[in-house]
Parts: C-alpha cells; structure tokens; sequence
C-alpha cells in the first residue's frame, strides 16, 4: 500500500529542521573526534625537570640522597 497524498514538497519543507539538526549534530560529532584525536596524540611532558606547578627548575641530573640530606629532612631545625 502507498500512502494516498503524496506531495514531495511539502514533505521535504516538513524535515527540513530535523534533516538540519541532525546535520549539525554529525558536524558537532566529527569535530569532537579530530578535538580527541588530537588530544591523545600529543605527548605529555613527562620531563623530570618539571615541578608539579609546571615550572621548571635546574638540577644536575644526580638523584641520589646523602645520609645527610636524609637526616636533615628528618630534623629540619638542626640545620
């Protein structure tokens, strides 16, 4: 069975707005694709000179601790 009034045009200027929104919807879609995209294929700074302020401090590259700098931590009002 066929639907007794068919009128093409007035059907297309009824979906219209709905054909538009989800137009739109798709086009919103594929930008927060490329925006995650992006997001997950730029590397992070995981640099050992970088404070978790982000600023960046200099070191000499030596990560060990003297049983100095130990007891100092331990009694920070001998110093």
């Amino acid at each position: 069975m066929s639907a007794p009034d068919t009128n093409v045009e007035k059907q297309a200027k009824n979906h219209y707005g709905p054909i538009i929104g989800i137009t739109a919807g798709l086009v919103f879609a594929g930008i927060m694709l490329v925006a995650y995209l992006f997001f997950i294929a730029t590397p992070e700074d995981d640099s050992p000179d970088a404070t978790p302020t982000g600023e960046a401090v200099q070191t000499d590259g030596n990560a060990t601790i003297t049983e100095e700098d130990a007891e100092t931590d331990q009694n920070p009002s001998s110093n």
